[in-house]
């Protein structure tokens, strides 16, 4: 049976790194986008020593520079450059390079198989081989085939170090309009590591407004304060914006990291400390008149310590959960395991919420 799983896979033990590619390439290097996901690129291109010579947008934007490097229209860059490759740092890829093939001012195009949160190598074949057990185990739990080409796919981006595989898995949809969560008028969403509140508005509008409560967990300081910027200015009511860490202890944690890269660590260079709450603690404090009946996580630290720290909210309300667990390997087993141990009858499913390997996002429902 495992023979037969690892079969499925393209086990390619000679990869040559996208990083390798991109500084033999001949052209000037653009990343495409300007915001999160360009970000990682950048990262990523820094890490690599890849010289990069600006931004690219196909939209229409007032800043002209990003990370300290220009913007560019792709018209200008043409104008300047005349031929030149591009690293897709816009989070739908096959959208990207559909509308890059249609330039011919493009000479490669570069998606990358993984670049969130520093986890930028390759994953060998023989890794894949060495846990194929749990992996063969995970792809049983899955309750559908697509779920299971999702897992497969995933495998082949990071095994081959190209984003290609998963692009035929991508349905372009996001956390809250897919099949699989079947909302309700008066839905409850806790989301934990909520950021600048850009997910929250995508679940108001899934719900059309009718939501019961939503609680927001954000504890860095700047999206903190960016959030509440944003309640304010939708005019959202009932959201509670907590600037604390969810865990399994209620005490302080060391979180480093800024933006939409921070999360909790044990050991940094560079940390703040933050308070952090236990999930069940929390909800016992804030005393909402309707429980919460979904939750979303979107980051790769403390994933277990942040589902421990909510053991009766699972075994009372078994609410929806929605974990995008495509930044690590090794936090998708566990996540995945621990949930069976805490409650066995979720039926596990995985979907791409955004159009990159790391978009590859567990639905326990």
């Amino acid at each position: 049976m495992k023979e037969e799983f690892l079969q499925k896979l393209a086990l390619n033990r000679n990869i040559e790194p996208q990083f390798l590619k991109i500084k033999a390439d001949p052209n000037p290097i653009f990343i495409f986008g300007a915001g999160a996901h360009a970000l990682d690129v950048l990262l990523y291109c820094d890490n690599y020593n890849i010289e990069v010579e600006g931004f690219l947008i196909n939209i229409q934007a007032e800043a002209s520079s990003f990370c300290e490097k220009p913007v560019y229209q792709i018209e200008e860059a043409e104008r300047k450059y005349g031929r030149f490759s591009v690293i897709l740092g816009y989070a739908n890829y096959p959208d990207g390079v559909a509308k890059l093939k249609a330039d011919c001012s493009v000479a490669n195009i570069y998606c990358l198989g993984s670049c969130a949160y520093g986890n930028w190598e390759v994953l060998p074949a023989e890794y894949v081989e060495e846990h194929s057990e749990e992996y063969m185990n995970i792809f049983h739990l899955l309750a559908d085939e697509f779920s299971r080409q999702c897992l497969i796919s995933y495998l082949n981006c990071r095994i081959n170090d190209c984003a290609d595989f998963m692009f035929p898995h991508y349905l372009g949809e996001g956390f809250y309009r897919n099949d699989l969560l079947k909302l309700q008028d008066k839905e409850t969403l806790l989301d934990v590591g909520t950021c600048e509140g850009k997910t929250i508005e995508e679940f108001v509008e899934a719900v059309q407004g009718r939501y019961g409560n939503i609680i927001a967990l954000e504890p860095e300081e700047d999206n903190y304060r960016e959030l509440c910027k944003t309640i304010a200015e939708n005019g959202w009511e009932k959201v509670y914006a907590q600037a604390v860490c969810a865990f399994n202890e209620d005490r302080t944690v060391k979180f480093s990291g800024t933006g939409e890269m921070g999360g909790v660590v044990d050991e940094a260079d560079s940390f703040i400390e933050y308070p952090a709450v236990r999930i069940d603690s929390l909800l016992k404090e804030l005393q909402l008149e309707t429980p919460v009946s979904i939750v979303k996580i979107n980051f790769p630290f403390s994933v277990i310590e942040v589902l421990e720290g909510m053991t009766n909210l699972i075994d009372t309300e078994k609410p929806k959960l929605i974990i995008r667990i495509g930044f690590d390997e090794k936090v998708m087993r566990a996540v995945i395991f621990k949930l069976r141990e805490m409650r066995g009858d979720y039926k596990l499913f995985f979907r791409y919420t955004i159009g990159i390997p790391q978009g590859l996002t567990l639905f326990a429902v």
